[in-house]
């Protein structure tokens, strides 16, 4: 029973990152296999992640970094910082 809920743990914190593109590729392979083999539940799931995951951006507020941010990231590429 642990083991079913450690599976599960695993195959949400996966699925997540995967429909937002963050896995690295041992990790996305890792997931692929998982979900060869989810239970109805999990699919259901991930086709749920899958479909709200393109509309997240909309969700938030844009908002302006504060201006010494700007500053500060064009004095750190003056510098040389930005290769």
């Amino acid at each position: 029973m642990a083991e079913q809920k450690g599976n599960s743990e695993r195959f949400e914190e996966l699925c997540t990152a995967y429909v937002l593109g963050s896995l690295d590729p041992v990790e996305q392979q890792e997931f692929e296999e998982l979900l060869r083999s989810a239970t109805p539940e999990q699919r259901h799931f991930y086709e749920d992640l899958r479909n709200t995951s393109p509309h997240l951006s909309l969700t938030v507020t844009p908002q302006a970094p504060p201006a010494h941010i700007k500053q500060a990231v064009l004095e750190h590429v003056r510098q040389g910082g930005g290769s």
